[in-house]
């Protein structure tokens, strides 16, 4: 059990380890790091004191599999990387916050891409979102998320639409919306900001999980 692993390395692996952050995140890798795989492993705070990120990744590649993270206002934070077979659930909120279980705030980097799949992914507030896919710092691309159960926030899912230019690549596979919290999926529905024109943007397969 730990408060904080900051990755100030390449290639590391975290792997059957818990951490019950204080501060900023429970993990980060750090600019200008790459390579780091978090496995089997549960990440969270307390409910009490404030731990604005689970996962927050500064640097270059990320795999996180198989990761359990909770009772935090932002799960898993990249702009690049491997996301799969992991729960972020049981949002934190704390006043100012905007509570995602995974978001992204650009592009991912030259040759890198951002994949979130399998996952189990439900934000039971009014706002955010369970996956952000936003144009905070760059223009959204190349990312996809397929086979997710998704929920919650005020959308579930935000598309990659913003200022920074049309959004492209962003692919929305065979992902199972849930009602569990809200009738809509999200408070106001299940997505917004995709951008249906936007070159190599695909929407397909992507159903109610209570009636298919």
């Amino acid at each position: 059990m730990s408060t904080e692993i900051n990755v100030d390395a390449d290639n590391v692996t975290i792997r059957n380890t818990q951490v019950v952050g204080e501060g900023q995140w429970g993990i980060i890798q750090r600019e200008g790091r790459s390579g780091l795989r978090v496995e089997n492993s549960e990440i969270n705070g307390d409910g009490r004191s404030k731990v604005q990120y689970g996962i927050l990744n500064q640097g270059g590649r990320l795999t996180v599999r198989r990761v359990h993270v909770h009772t935090v206002p932002n799960g898993i934070v990249t702009d690049h990387g491997l996301i799969e077979d992991s729960v972020v659930n049981d949002l934190k909120e704390f006043p100012g916050d905007h509570v995602t279980a995974i978001q992204s705030n650009s592009g991912p980097a030259p040759g890198l891409s951002l994949v979130i799949r399998n996952n189990v992914l439900l934000n039971p507030l009014p706002q955010t979102s369970a996956v952000s896919i936003y144009q905070d710092f760059g223009r959204a691309h190349d990312v996809t998320v397929s086979g997710n159960l998704l929920g919650g926030g005020g959308y579930a899912l935000y598309g990659g639409e913003g200022e920074f230019g049309p959004s492209t690549g962003i692919r929305v596979l065979r992902n199972a919306f849930t009602r569990r919290h809200f009738g809509k999926g999200g408070r106001h529905g299940p997505v917004t900001r995709f951008e249906k024109g936007g070159t190599g943007n695909v929407w397909q397969g992507n159903v109610w999980q209570e009636t298919g």
